[in-house]
């Protein structure tokens, strides 16, 4: 629970309304009692014309609204600096910081909700086979370039020629996809003899399964590309770029979307590996989506620190939010929970995509 102290007495202050209002409409409004070594930081990021040394120390107080709707705040940060050369004592200077900010004003309404008047997603016309909605993700230009990849990294690690082709590479993604369902502790028991799967052993020899997942690639070079220097999944993003383009092809209309955070589930070794409680899979990657009322996912965003998709002056969880529903159709309602939720990213929401 966050605490605000008085910089000259060190005791809590009171949390009246006046405080609570100015906290609300300012909310790095606080009073910092910093040391010696960020004495110069703060020097040189304030101008000397906005700064008032040697004040009495007092709250976070605001001068009247001044002409155009605007107003100007004031916070008070108590600052410690020493003599360079002279004893260990230090002399304490107030220094009052003038913001200037837009007013917001709280009014307390009843909230009165649009009418939504949504039909639902529509049912599709033909019923396809799941191999046609497969293909939807993973055509047979992905398995080309996976077989060519995979034939050039053997290559250029062993000098011989592995003769992959994509009929193999769809077997080989088909069989893992049994391995999932049917699952066993270890891979070369799907080949033993008394308890061997027949779907798996029929299709691919153990040793060239190996082989293959040895040597599996899907970009062909070994150093990422000029566009993708900061992007750790740059090895996969032609897989993850599949997927998105996939979730494209999927009809979408004004309705209800819902924006929220998953774990796709990994335990590899991988820095971006995540542990997050209470969850079905608790351990994996971070990944931001956005679905339908059904639960058809439209689009997604895998999160990995510095991803230039998810930064913004508001913060990540407004950010996700900004990225998201550029796949939504205008008119739609989005329900996001409060990890996402700022009193700035409603403003932008209401402002320029009400």
């Amino acid at each position: 629970m966050a605490a605000f102290i008085d910089c000259r007495t060190k005791h809590r202050l009171p949390l009246n309304e006046e405080l609570v209002l100015s906290l609300l409409q300012d909310g790095n409004c606080s009073d910092l009692d910093l040391d010696d070594a960020d004495d110069e930081f703060f020097a040189s990021q304030l101008e000397s014309e906005d700064l008032v040394a040697n004040e009495e120390p007092c709250e976070a107080d605001q001068t009247p609204p001044r002409k155009g709707g605007k107003q100007r705040k004031t916070n008070t940060i108590g600052v410690q600096d020493s003599d360079e050369g002279g004893p260990s004592t230090s002399q304490k200077h107030n220094i009052k910081v003038k913001v200037i900010q837009r007013p917001r004003i709280w009014k307390k309404t009843n909230f009165i909700d649009r009418p939504h008047n949504y039909t639902g997603h529509p049912e599709p016309i033909v019923i396809r086979s799941p191999i046609d909605y497969f293909n939807d993700y993973y055509n047979d230009d992905f398995f080309e370039l996976m077989s060519t990849c995979t034939n050039m990294y053997h290559m250029r690690k062993t000098g011989d020629i592995l003769k992959t082709t994509k009929q193999e590479m769809k077997k080989l993604y088909g069989i893992h996809l049994m391995m999932g369902i049917l699952s066993y502790p270890r891979i070369a028991m799907y080949w033993r003899q008394k308890i061997k799967i027949e779907m798996i052993a029929s299709v691919m020899t153990r040793d060239r399964l190996m082989a293959l997942r040895n040597n599996l690639h899907v970009v062909e070079t070994d150093s990422p590309p000029i566009q993708d220097t900061v992007n750790p999944l740059w090895k996969v993003q032609p897989v993850i770029n599949a997927v998105q383009n996939g979730c494209k092809k999927i009809l979408r209309t004004p309705g209800r979307y819902s924006i929220d955070e998953q774990m796709i589930p990994f335990t590899g070794k991988c820095h971006l590996r995540q542990l997050v409680k209470n969850k079905p899979r608790p351990v994996g990657l971070k990944n931001f989506v956005v679905t339908t009322s059904e639960g058809l996912m439209i689009d997604f965003e895998i999160y990995y620190g510095q991803n230039p998709a998810l930064m913004h002056p508001l913060g990540l969880g407004p950010a996700v939010v900004l990225r998201l529903i550029q796949s939504v159709p205008r008119g739609s309602c989005v329900f996001f929970d409060r990890y996402f939720t700022t009193i700035p990213l409603l403003e932008e929401l209401m402002y320029h995509h009400g």
